[in-house]
């Protein structure tokens, strides 16, 4: 992934949240559940999208996309008045540098991005239907929430 690109993201995350409380949150597990989830998603997207050439293209979407999502993800968590703790494990979890695993073997990428879920996470992606940061807090902090 381009970091140039994404460098803003954490910028956003720290100048959204500036000012927050120094207390834990009773929901800051569940939070950083759901953002690790969908970090997953995305890590997932960035693999695949890495492997084959034709999907080059994808991956200057995929970049805008993520860079969007986190800072929808930072409005989502200023909120709720996130902790400091919460605030930091946020921005170290969509740190774009975690989206691409360079030590990840090509069998092991070709197998993860063989996998039916996985398969049609991708597919969705192209279609513009892909998880996103903001909900995903949301519901975390309130499950009832649609």
């Amino acid at each position: 992934m381009n970091r140039k690109m994404l460098s803003p993201a954490l910028l956003t995350v720290g100048v959204l949240l500036g000012g927050c409380t120094a207390g834990l949150d009773a929901n800051e597990s569940a939070v950083l559940q759901a953002v690790e989830k969908v970090v997953g998603d995305y890590k997932t997207l960035a693999t695949c999208y890495s492997l084959e050439p034709v999907s080059y293209r994808f991956q200057e979407t995929l970049q805008e996309v993520w860079l969007s999502e986190v800072q929808s993800g930072a409005n989502a968590l200023r909120k709720i008045n996130p902790s400091a703790t919460l605030i930091a494990r946020f921005a170290s979890a969509v740190e774009p540098s975690r989206l691409l695993d360079e030590n990840m073997r090509l069998s092991e990428a070709i197998a993860l991005c063989h996998e039916p879920r996985n398969e049609e996470l991708v597919m969705n992606f192209q279609l513009f239907e892909f998880p996103r940061l903001d909900e995903a807090i949301d519901k975390a902090v309130d499950p009832g929430a649609q």
